[in-house]
């Protein structure tokens, strides 16, 4: 049976860029004391120097009405609300 573990990661407004476990999966997106946070689930590979496999990824934050250049290559994740602002998060696919 493969063990599997939560890993919090704090995004910013704008572009985000987080180097996760391979084939990490997000669970959440949230904010917490307000920071915006998400929350991904995480199987961890090893090399052979016993390393946890990784791959970059982008996340992007846009706001209500602002413009989210090329969306198509994008995928939500999540809207946020934080005191009067609402927040959408997405992956930026490779």
């Amino acid at each position: 049976m493969t063990s599997a573990i939560i890993w919090k990661y704090e995004l910013e407004r704008g572009v985000t860029v987080c180097s996760l476990p391979v084939n990490a999966q997000v669970l959440s997106v949230q904010i917490q004391d307000g920071t915006l946070c998400m929350w991904v689930l995480v199987k961890p590979k090893y090399d052979d120097k016993q390393r946890i496999v990784t791959e970059h990824r982008g996340f992007e934050v846009h706001g209500t009405g602002h413009d989210i250049p090329m969306v198509d290559k994008k995928t939500h994740l999540a809207t946020v609300q934080e005191r009067g602002f609402v927040w959408h998060v997405f992956e930026v696919k490779p």
